[in-house]
Formats: structure tokens, C-alpha cells, sequence
């Protein structure tokens, strides 16, 4: 009998994992237009923080200096959580962090959804906004937007 009663919330909070994007919201994400909570402002911000790396010039080539923070390499930097550490002085991890930072800066869309529409192949870093004319593209990295 407690099942039936606790069905109703558990189907709830699964339907609310992930926002429902129409067929026109899809349609526009995919011409590279955005999703609804991921505006090109929002990715602009989102992409300087999580997508920028350096690249270095060495005698061999150029090579990954600074790993993008959307690289997996980050998320071995798990919580440490000995006994003495009490109150601000708890490292609680990356994933954590990353997680309150996407959801203080409401850049959780771009993060977890936008990485799926217009072949970007899984990886919101890839997404690209297109300008509305002559089907040019916007930029996004921050040297082209003269912040270097």
C-alpha cells in the first residue's frame, strides 16, 4: 500500500532530472540558436570559465598546457573530508564545486543540456552560436571578444 502512495513522488522527481525542451526549442538548439537558460551571453560566460585552456610553444610543438575545467582530468580532485576539517575549512571536492558554480552563475543548461544539440558531439564546449547574418558565427573565446 505504501508503494502506490510514494509511486507518484519518485516518478516526480525523475521527470525533474531533466528540463523538457519542445520540438521548436530543440529545432532552434540545433541551428545553433541556444536553449532556453543557455542564451549566448550566459555560454559566452559559461565557455571563458569551463573551455578555455592554454596551449604552450615548445621546441617540440605546441602542446595542452592548463586543461580546460570541462576536462575529466578535474574530476579526480575528490573531497577530502578528515576529522579535523570542520565548518570553511572542508575541501569538499570539484564535482561539488563545479556543481554550486553552474547553479550560482545559472549556467547549469549550457553545462548538462546544450552539449547535445547542433554536432556538438557531447560536449557543450563545442556548441557553436550562429550570428543571424550571412551565416556567420559568433564568437566566443575570449580573444576574440577582446578580453586577452
Amino acid at each position: 500500500m505504501r508503494l502506490l502512495f510514494a509511486l507518484p513522488a519518485l516518478a516526480s522527481a525523475v521527470v525533474m532530472k531533466a528540463p523538457l525542451f519542445g520540438k521548436a526549442d530543440s529545432d532552434a538548439a540545433n541551428d545553433g540558436l541556444g536553449l532556453p537558460g543557455c542564451d549566448l551571453d550566459t555560454f559566452r560566460r559559461y565557455y571563458t570559465v569551463f573551455c578555455s585552456k592554454t596551449m604552450l610553444e615548445t621546441p617540440d610543438g605546441v602542446v595542452e598546457g592548463v586543461k580546460n575545467l570541462n576536462d575529466v582530468f578535474y574530476d579526480r580532485l575528490k573531497s577530502d573530508t578528515k576529522s579535523f576539517q570542520k565548518g570553511n575549512n572542508k575541501e569538499l571536492g570539484f564535482k561539488k564545486w563545479k556543481e554550486d558554480f553552474l547553479q550560482a552563475n545559472s549556467m547549469t543548461v549550457c553545462d548538462k543540456y546544450l552539449g547535445k544539440y547542433g554536432g556538438s558531439k557531447g560536449d557543450a564546449c563545442n556548441y557553436v552560436f550562429k550570428a543571424p547574418e550571412e551565416g556567420g558565427v559568433y564568437p566566443t573565446d575570449a580573444k576574440s571578444l577582446g578580453f586577452e
